[in-house]
């Protein structure tokens, strides 16, 4: 009896005690490192690969959308009929039984149709390759889809351009007052017949963030859009408040990464847009995965859902974000 009671004890405390965990991790401190979330991992054949099975239905192959999209470490949500994939904003879309889709926000058409199989969506073998070839390192075999991870081992991809910058820390641009005159030439690309986004220099970038912090606090919704939604994923928040000042952004995180201009994080100013890949095995580290606005003294403002659940302010300066920054791009000033 007494061991019983003493094993009873033992538990309750334990109960307690990931409870108060839990309740800690809530509360995160601006300067502790954001657990982004992430699905779990497909089981690997080995350290070297992953692998999710191919499916024969009605004379074609399909993988499981789900299980890739784990693989990746990606999002996935189903909105208005289309399911929309990414990391903390969507960036791919694709429907059931159209050929019809969306590739880091820009229109697409599939070879084949994506089409469901007991209820749940699956890929051909061709719209892997045409979504997601530049994402990850995979091949076909023993019916199979087997991938390989990216920026090990020497792999190219893992010289992702943030590393090329200075790794120590960030700091404000000490010239800021004296700029003038930016190079813009990435700058003014059409995407759907609309402008994007190029340098400008009649923005006023105290005014644009006092919008965006007029936001705090409204709900991280992944796939969102605003007021539609009345909720923002990281991408669509950068785009609306850069929206009420005149100035075009694409939709995505990807996207928006290609326009303005590239500084270093040495030499940032408010209002710059700064980008982040979200890391996984079997992802390209190239790719941002996360966008947020730069307000000065090594701070941004951004939606997530981590630590806190919404646009909120963060340091930039601890270790994940620093490890994970990838560029920045300057668009007003």
């Amino acid at each position: 009896m007494y061991s019983t009671a003493k094993w009873s004890l033992f538990a309750i405390s334990m109960m307690m005690l990931v409870s108060c965990s839990s309740n800690t991790a809530s509360n995160q401190t601006p300067n502790e490192t954001p657990k982004i979330k992430q699905a779990p991992q497909i089981h690997q054949m080995s350290t070297e690969e992953g692998h999710i099975p191919v499916v024969r239905q009605q004379g074609r192959q399909f993988v499981d959308a789900q299980k890739l999209v784990k693989l990746l470490g990606y999002r996935m949500i189903k909105k208005d009929g289309a399911y929309l994939i990414g990391d903390t904003g969507a960036e791919y879309s694709f429907k059931l039984n159209e050929q019809k889709a969306l590739r880091q926000g820009k229109p697409m058409k599939l070879s084949q149709a994506p089409t469901a199989i007991d209820g749940q969506p699956y890929l051909p073998l061709a719209a892997v390759e045409e979504l997601f070839g530049q994402d990850m390192s995979f091949h076909f075999a023993d019916g199979q889809m087997r991938a390989k991870p990216i920026g090990e081992d020497g792999n190219a991809d893992n010289n992702s351009k943030g590393q090329h910058d200075n790794m120590n820390g960030f700091a404000d641009d000490p010239m800021a007052s004296s700029f003038k005159k930016m190079d813009s030439s990435h700058g003014g690309k059409s995407l759907n017949g609309r402008l994007q986004a190029q340098s400008q220099n009649n923005v006023d970038v105290d005014q644009l963030l006092n919008t965006a912090s007029k936001y705090l606090g409204v709900r991280y919704v992944f796939g969102s859009t605003y007021p539609e939604d009345k909720a923002f994923d990281c991408s669509s928040f950068t785009q609306y408040v850069f929206e009420q000042h005149g100035v075009d952004l694409p939709r995505t995180a990807r996207a928006q990464g290609e326009v303005g201009t590239t500084v270093s994080r040495k030499a940032l100013q408010k209002g710059d847009l700064l980008f982040f890949k979200v890391p996984s095995r079997f992802k390209s580290q190239n790719i941002p995965g996360h966008v947020g606005i730069y307000i000065g003294d090594g701070k941004m403002i951004h939606a997530l859902d981590e630590p806190e659940d919404g646009v909120q302010y963060r340091s930039i300066d601890i270790p994940f974000w620093e490890e994970n920054f990838l560029w920045a791009k300057r668009v007003v000033h």
